[in-house]
């Protein structure tokens, strides 16, 4: 297969637009890369959080349990939220099904009436 052969010179803009965002971004990054100290490394790690560090230890056991509760209650809503749009949704399509049974039957008609 040659290559040559299929070769566009509409597609000259697009490799040149390529070429230009590929340099951009090979300068930036070597800018950023060369920037750092030799003992710097490439990514940095975060901070490990422990409760320790803020101050308190272990979530008392009867927060937990208001916080499991606050969650289940949160649930119980998003799942009702869900239940009562996907009835809504079931009902649009219903109706979109029958439009489109509808606007078929009278696309038929009118395409009797033609030919008769």
């Amino acid at each position: 297969m040659n290559l040559l052969a299929q070769f566009d010179l509409s597609q000259i803009p697009l490799l040149l637009g390529l070429a230009i965002i590929t340099a951009v971004l090979l300068r930036l990054t070597y800018r950023r890369l060369g920037s750092r100290t030799k003992n710097q490394p490439l990514i940095e790690k975060a901070p490990r959080y422990t409760p320790h560090e803020q101050g308190g230890g272990a979530i008392p056991p009867a927060e937990m349990a208001r916080r499991e509760a606050e969650m289940c209650d949160i649930a119980r809503e998003t799942s009702a939220r869900l239940d009562s749009k996907m009835i809504a949704l079931a009902e649009l399509i219903r109706q979109a099904d029958l439009a489109a049974a509808r606007l078929e039957a009278a696309n038929r008609e009118a395409t009797d009436r033609e030919h008769s």
